[in-house]
């Protein structure tokens, strides 16, 4: 039977002993607008998002997709689409994540709602993550397990690149592997101003820096 564990804080809940019959089912029922799921065997975080949490992900993607079309990159992005494998009873939903050297799949009829079928097709090659609360599973293994290449994390003022190694674990970098040409410190710098001044004055900026 599942069991409440603690609360995290006032936007998270942990539950233990769910079965992934019943993380299915609440997948399907409550993963829209502002809640995020992580499931690692067993163990079942339901967590609320707010308004903060939404525009620091929103912002970033913004930017991040301009100089993708500036600078031809091929970026194919999911948003939060759901990652799960049954298989390894795991599962979560990035805040975005990206197709960038791996070609994006085709829709699968099987697919249901917002999830991707990971025994069908490959997953994302980036993954970002918002920090506004920490969760209390650990999603950087659930990444690990799902095959995802590289997270980008936000920590309040940063990203933090983190690339995954031949031998499976990641290692932090300064700039993205996938995308090295890609200015991280600006990424993070605009996210910023978006937050505090607004999106518009953020893509100004970036026009601007773009122009010199």
């Amino acid at each position: 039977m599942a069991t409440l564990v603690r609360p995290r804080s006032s936007e998270s809940v942990l539950i233990d002993d769910v079965s992934w019959e019943l993380y299915d089912l609440a997948a399907r029922e409550m993963c829209h607008g502002g809640t995020r799921m992580v499931y690692d065997n067993g163990k079942l975080e339901i967590m609320t998002v707010g308004r903060h949490h939404e525009l620091i992900k929103t912002s970033a993607a913004r930017i991040f997709e301009y100089l993708a079309v500036e600078f031809d990159w091929p970026l194919n992005g999911l948003g939060n689409v759901t990652l799960r494998r049954r298989d390894l009873r795991i599962g979560l939903e990035p805040d975005e994540c990206y197709y960038i050297v791996t070609p994006l799949p085709e829709p699968d009829s099987t697919d249901l709602g917002a999830e991707l079928n990971l025994l069908k097709c490959p997953p994302p090659d980036l993954a970002i993550e918002v920090e506004v609360t920490r969760a209390s599973i650990d999603k950087i293994s659930i990444y690990q397990r799902i095959g995802v290449a590289e997270i980008w994390r936000w920590t309040g003022d940063a990203f933090i690149v983190l690339h995954k190694q031949p031998d499976g674990e990641y290692a932090q970098r300064a700039t993205s592997h996938l995308l090295p040409a890609l200015d991280m410190t600006m990424l993070a710098s605009l996210t910023k101003v978006a937050v505090d001044k607004g999106q518009p004055e953020a893509m100004r900026q970036l026009r601007a820096q773009l122009r010199t």
